[in-house]
């Protein structure tokens, strides 16, 4: 007699969480990085190339940059064919001499002329933030909640990024992204900020007293 197909479904699920992985390119990152891919064509020749490829290349944790030649900086003296690639990492640190020669060897895969990389830190200015916010008496949540959300949203709204070299920082959208904060509970979503008072100014750290010294 014939055997009858057994059929097994099996459910897996992880026992402890999964390091060194990348969360999912977002749809409007491939349009984005679509047209660097075509233009560059596996080739680091632009400006615009070498800033991409230093992104692509995950190494360091570099989340943006910036390229340039000698020529576009006040400079009095030009060495032979530099790029200047000036990177940020997400956690504003510099990287380290192990990751600079990576870095090195995987644009000698890809640079068509003979030219020396110099690889430089972008300065950071630090944002000194005072929030007063007010919840809205509906949503559904303790003050520290409230806290919690709103403290989580300001860090992830200021937090290192594609785009952070040269970028700009506007209080007033930052005040009207805050308004667009939501919970939801039961199905139904609420409204957290009722009302919002930022006021901000910049850090810039310095040395003191200050260096002097003889010529």
């Amino acid at each position: 007699s014939d055997i009858p197909d057994v059929e097994y479904r099996y459910t897996l699920k992880n026992s402890s969480a999964i390091f060194g992985g990348e969360p999912p390119e977002h749809p409007e990152s491939v349009v984005k990085n679509a047209t660097a891919y075509h233009r560059s064509n596996g080739r680091a020749v632009t400006n615009e190339d070498y800033s991409f490829w230093m992104k692509q290349a995950g190494i360091g944790g570099i989340v943006d940059a910036a390229a340039y030649g000698e020529e576009e900086f006040d400079s009095v003296v030009y060495n032979s064919n530099n790029v200047y690639l000036t990177y940020v990492k997400e956690d504003g640190t510099g990287i380290n001499s192990e990751e600079k020669q990576r870095l090195y060897e995987y644009f000698n895969q890809i640079k068509t002329t003979q030219a020396h990389m110099v690889f430089n830190q972008a300065r950071n200015v630090y944002l000194r933030l005072f929030a007063d916010v007010v919840k809205t008496k509906n949503v559904p949540i303790s003050n520290s909640q409230a806290y919690s959300i709103i403290r989580n949203f300001i860090i992830d709204y200021l937090k290192i990024r594609d785009g952070s070299i040269g970028g700009t920082f506007e209080l007033s959208d930052m005040v009207n992204a805050m308004y667009d904060i939501k919970f939801e509970r039961s199905g139904i979503t609420y409204d957290v900020v009722d009302y919002v008072k930022l006021s901000t100014d910049a850090v810039i750290p310095f040395d003191f007293p200050g260096k002097t010294s003889e010529c």
